[in-house]
């Protein structure tokens, strides 16, 4: 069967992602809105094996907070949105990933 993605390479983009959330967490002001991120990063570990609702809801609570943050910080939120679109196309595909 076709894979768009493998878990494998979900989990060594999600590691590449939460290293830079880290580093950027560190450069800025932790506030309300780094914490929520974090909590979602938390959950999106998860979404690989969750149904696609659980992934779409993920998926949305990033969309909505991508337009609170100013660049650098708005490209890792831009890079989870990508790999979750991603995710998405995956579990479209393979049909027993409901």
């Amino acid at each position: 069967m076709a894979s768009i993605l493998s878990e494998e390479k979900f989990l060594s983009e999600y590691d590449r992602i939460l290293q830079k959330y880290q580093i950027l967490s560190q450069k800025t002001d932790h506030d309300n809105r780094w914490e929520k991120i974090g909590t979602l990063l938390i959950k999106m570990k998860k979404c690989y094996k969750a149904n696609k609702l659980f992934a779409a809801k993920i998926l949305g609570h990033f969309e909505k907070y991508q337009m609170l943050f100013q660049e650098e910080e708005r490209a890792l939120i831009v890079r989870c949105v990508e790999l979750m679109k991603k995710l998405m196309w995956e579990k479209k595909l393979n049909k027993e990933n409901k």
